[in-house]
């Protein structure tokens, strides 16, 4: 479960700094497979987060967020540091 979250923040990490790259680049920095990338962001998506990539910029961002889903985000975040320590 902490590899699971920790890849999850790690994930985000890159999202939210703008340093994806492309799908392989991602996949290369979080040291994991493509189809692990896929199913990652799968998940993410399923659990209402807007990730969406964009070919003109090559990389992965957020989509307009919804409050709710901002809230979603940050008790996930606080739910990975929590266990963290």
């Amino acid at each position: 479960m902490l590899k699971y979250l920790d890849r999850l923040e790690r994930m985000h990490h890159f999202i939210t700094s703008n340093s994806t790259g492309t799908p392989d680049e991602f996949a290369r920095r979080l040291r994991i497979s493509r189809r692990e990338l896929m199913r990652g962001l799968e998940e993410m998506r399923q659990l209402g987060f807007p990730v969406r990539y964009s070919r003109s910029l090559f990389g992965y961002y957020y989509d307009e967020m919804k409050d709710e889903d901002r809230i979603k985000l940050m008790q996930l975040i606080e739910k990975i540091i929590s266990e963290r320590r």
